[in-house]
């Protein structure tokens, strides 16, 4: 046989076996993947006095908990932007808005794919104790300073890489964009199997609801008769 027709029939045949190669890859990998989580997920909802809703019928697990009074889920989601299509592990917590406040801080690396509002304006992130190794936007840099400083620094820096919003509610419980509703919105590239990041995750986000509450700036979501400190304990989870 000639070179040109080995040619001929050998680069389709090549192509054909790196497809299928890149297909056994990634079924692998996606079978550990799904293994880990069945192994965290449970261990991490149950760190949290949560509970974990396996996901049938095309549904996402999803794992439910409370944080004082305010709603939080875990769960992922696939997320396109800028043309790309990513799957993504986010974390949310839903908070009555007295003072409507709206703030992303993400990482550098996450923010091509952001999708920030565009009334928001960037702020130096060193104002707000952060390293530019994160890009900060607020409406201004006062209530940027309510919710970042020392603290928040340091559970940001453990959390990366990491997009952090808050802002009006989008799509809880399919009800659209809300105006009393805010939530906070936590959220990573891939499917987070890591014990120790999901708690750096869960940290962070409840954190930034202590420090909403303690501002004045969130409400409970329900009538509650306990004081501002018992509402949450000295680890900003939820009190008992």
């Amino acid at each position: 046989m000639n070179i040109p027709a080995l040619l001929i029939l050998g680069l389709p045949l090549l192509c054909l076996a790196f497809i299928v190669l890149a297909a056994i890859v990634l079924a692998s990998k996606s079978m550990g993947e799904s293994n880990r989580k069945k192994e965290v997920w449970p261990k991490f909802a149950e760190m949290i006095g949560g509970a974990l809703t396996e996901g049938a019928a095309g549904q996402r697990d999803t794992i439910a908990a409370r944080l004082g009074e305010d709603p939080f889920y875990l769960d992922t989601y696939v997320y396109g932007a800028n043309h790309a299509v990513l799957n993504c592990t986010r974390m949310r917590v839903f908070y009555r808005a007295l003072n409507p406040i709206e703030l992303v801080v993400c990482s550098r690396e996450m923010q091509a794919e952001a999708q920030i509002n565009p009334k928001l304006h960037e702020v130096d992130s060193a104002l707000v104790g952060l390293t530019r190794d994160f890009a900060v936007f607020s409406a201004a840099i006062d209530q940027a300073s309510l919710l970042l400083g020392a603290e928040q620094s340091q559970l940001i820096e453990a959390a990366k890489p990491i997009d952090l919003r808050i802002r009006r509610r989008q799509n809880w419980k399919n009800q659209g964009v809300s105006n009393s509703i805010y939530e906070v919105h936590l959220q990573k590239y891939g499917v987070v199997t890591e014990l120790p990041e999901l708690m750096a995750m869960f940290h962070l986000i409840s954190t930034c609801l202590r420090k909403l509450h303690e501002a004045r700036l969130a409400g409970r979501m329900v009538d509650d008769t306990r004081t501002a400190t018992d509402y949450f304990n000295t680890d900003g989870i939820n009190a008992v």
